[in-house]
């Protein structure tokens, strides 16, 4: 992949993931998860990584040669999909790191993956150049800490060597020494290396920068485009890879161009130039066989201003990105921008612009897969893999994850249903979607909206539309019933294990009424309870202090969790409460309540209000009394979750702060007060949420996506377990 340079604001908000009863369905095949032992004070420190919900970010997609397999690199892994079956990946890896780039060997059954390059700003850490076995899953490390001192990485498409350009100039946000006086232009050199036995074949001393380095699909050469100075022109030059020696160079007469791609049948080269001070784009593309110019496309002004195409190439050093598919036919053209960009794509033989496919969510397209055998194509467009046909958006048939705030998992343990959250300049939505919790197979949902709440039974989904709370019924196939919200957003929501009423917490912006027909003042919260075959108000309650992000109900569906602390559904309904007054012994921001209502667990900050949330209060409701106390979070604590026993508390923080990294969930004794495992991950992700399932075998961890370098979107559902023992 090309190097992306991308500053994100991530608004942080709360999160809830809810679980219920009864074991998962039976492991229908291998991909199924595996069978654990329910989870323990005496076992909870073998827990593993068991499974992974979603994918996250999206970082490379490839086709693999023969066109049938499609591997992606994303936030929780390497995925091997058939192009005939999008469900849910062959193969999955787990072990890697990010981002990465990766390429199929000839044969198809092997997939090279390696770290982007690392002289970029917010580069990751180096990493090794791995072989991934996609027949038997097994992982070979080649070449440890590959990337040190690595500018570009590129593989032969059919698998057999790999190049790396070594060269002594750094890049910086908005600035390169390539090709500048500081940089030393005769430092610079290319190693080929074996791809099976990681040998270093060939070193090439280029004496000059390296704009951009390919392998020739039909031949045995290495294609490589220098700059010998700033005052010349540029040379392309082809490597015989068996002699071992530069085959032939082409000058372009005092052309200086940015990047080249080859088509996939080898037969034509395309290479491109741009001034952003004069606007200006050409695209030549040379015949591989003549070495003589068949075309020439020139974007016009308003075309390249269309996909931003100035606006990047005005501060970095490479212009517009573009691919030529494998026929030699079409040129696919993208740029970033910010806030986004545009899509064209270029009919070779007739020189015109004969699709425009513009980014209206303002999201860049992070990648494009070309297929080797068809007019079929992927593009990533916001984490999302859609094909497209004949320059037309076919489907979605892979969905990645920018931000995942919200899951809940039903009593049977069949649907996860999934929520996004807001982000971006436009506010637009990511991540809803539906999922078969035992194998991870993703679905539809009904409608379009944001799912908040989920029956125990999987029948009854609570949709949050534009302007209404809609609950469907996956069983009959419609609606149940529509609850029109004006003014008003629904935050969270509950569904009464018996499918009697629903609890919706709401964040109002305007006026609305309670059920005695008093008017709520402007952006109070409130809670309120409908009848879910009449859809019905049955119960009002206003809160000043709470945010609604978190409500639960107890098992019998008797108690109810606000963030305020606990309410009795019995006395709510019969005594009209239309407002929650805390007790005295109560202190802290409710985060948690165990199964029966008996425990409820509270955050409250060390000092004061500009203190993160991180010290935990355990209380008894029963005795109306603190039991235990929890202090060894550095960061904010983001969610809490009892076990079915209500025996265990784990405590997900999830503070981004590179000074703090508190990016863990912590398993506590409730009877002993101590901390009993922490459960890390490699990529040191900040914690969105935490639960466990409610036959106690798994803990789910929603992890967010953070580099200590800088900001990420890697939004999945990691699974955790205790493998079964013998």
């Amino acid at each position: 992949m090309k190097p992306r340079l991308i500053l994100l604001l991530i608004l942080l908000l709360g999160t809830s993931i809810v679980f219920a009863d009864d074991d998962p369905q039976t492991p229908a095949n291998e991909n199924d998860l595996p069978t654990t032992e329910v989870i323990t004070v005496e076992n909870a420190h073998l827990l593993q990584e068991v499974g992974v919900i979603g994918l996250g970010s999206i970082y490379d997609v490839v086709y693999a040669p023969n066109g049938d397999l499609v591997a992606i690199s994303s936030g929780v892994g390497l995925s091997v999909y058939s192009v005939d079956d999008w469900s849910r990946p062959l193969q999955f890896f787990s072990d890697i790191d990010f981002p990465l780039s990766i390429a199929f060997t000839s044969d198809n059954t092997h997939i090279v993956a390696y770290p982007d390059n690392q002289t970029y700003w917010l580069s990751p850490p180096a990493g090794d150049l791995a072989l991934y076995n996609i027949n038997t899953g097994e992982r070979t490390t080649l070449i440890e800490n590959f990337t040190d001192s690595v500018d570009r990485v590129v593989v032969d498409p059919f698998g057999r060597w790999i190049a790396t350009v070594e060269q002594a100039c750094q890049h910086f946000f908005l600035y390169s020494t390539c090709g500048t006086d500081d940089s030393s232009e005769n430092d610079v050199r290319i190693h080929i290396w074996d791809m099976l036995t990681a040998e270093q074949l060939d070193t090439i001393e280029t004496g000059a920068y390296v704009k951009d380095i390919e392998f020739s699909p039909q031949t045995s050469a290495l294609v490589y485009l220098i700059q010998p100075t700033e005052e010349t022109a540029d040379y392309l030059i082809f490597w015989s890879l068996v002699d071992k020696a530069e085959q032939s160079r082409w000058s372009f007469e005092h052309l200086k161009y940015d990047q080249f791609a080859i088509s996939g049948n080898g037969n034509v080269v395309a290479l491109s130039q741009h001034d952003a001070g004069k606007f200006y784009v050409q695209i030549d593309l040379i015949n591989m066989q003549s070495q003589q110019l068949q075309n020439t496309l020139n974007p016009t002004y308003d075309e390249l201003e269309k996909v931003g195409w100035f606006t990047t190439a005005d501060y970095h050093d490479f212009g517009g990105r573009f691919w030529i598919n494998y026929d030699a036919t079409q040129i696919l053209i993208q740029e970033y921008t910010d806030p986004g960009v545009a899509f064209f794509i270029w009919d070779v033989d007739t020189a015109t612009n004969i699709s425009h496919l513009p980014d209206e969510q303002h999201i860049p397209v992070d990648d494009v897969a070309l297929s080797p055998h068809s007019d079929e194509v992927l593009i990533c467009l916001s984490n999302n893999a859609i094909i497209l046909r004949q320059g037309l958006m076919q489907e979605t048939v892979i969905a990645g994850q920018r931000y995942w705030e919200n899951a809940i998992l039903s009593k049977d343990n069949h649907l996860v249903a999934v929520e996004g959250q807001r982000y971006g300049l436009e506010e637009q939505m990511y991540g809803h979607a539906l999922y078969d919790f035992q194998s991870r197979r993703r679905m539809s949902l009904p409608i379009d909206g944001r799912p908040i709440a989920i029956s125990d039974d999987s029948d009854l989904i609570a949709i949050a539309t534009s302007d209404a709370l809609v609950v469907w019924s996956m069983e009959l196939n419609h609606e149940l019933i529509a609850l029109p919200f004006e003014n008003a957003q629904p935050i969270s929501a509950v569904i009464d294990p018996q499918k009697e009423f629903i609890v919706v917490g709401l964040h109002v912006s305007g006026f609305i009424y309670d059920d005695q027909g008093n008017i709520a003042p402007e952006n109070w919260q409130a809670v309120r309870m409908y009848d879910l075959n009449t859809g019905e108000l049955i119960a009002f309650q206003v809160n000043y202090a709470s945010s609604n992000k978190r409500l639960a109900l107890s098992d019998d569906g008797n108690i109810l969790m606000t963030d305020l602390g606990i309410l009795n559904i019995d006395e709510w309904v019969s005594s009209n409460i239309t407002q929650y007054e805390r007790p005295d012994w109560l202190v802290g921001q409710s985060v948690a309540m165990s199964k029966t209502g008996r425990y409820l667990a509270t955050l409250t900050s060390a000092d004061d209000d500009w203190n993160p949330l991180r010290i935990i209060h355990v209380y008894d409701m029963e005795l109306e009394e603190e039991i235990q106390v929890f202090d060894a979070h550095h960061g904010e604590v983001i969610a809490m979750a009892f076990d079915p026993s209500e025996t265990l508390l784990a405590s997900a923080s999830g503070d981004p702060d590179a000074e703090v990294r508190d990016n863990t969930v912590r398993l506590w004794d409730l009877e002993t007060g101590e901390e009993i495992t922490v459960v890390e991950h490699q990529r040191n992700d900040f914690m969105r949420d935490v639960a466990f399932t409610s036959n106690g075998k798994y803990l789910m961890t929603l992890r967010g996506g953070c580099a200590c370098e800088g900001w990420g979107f890697n939004s999945a559902i990691r699974i955790w377990g205790v493998p079964q023992r013998d």
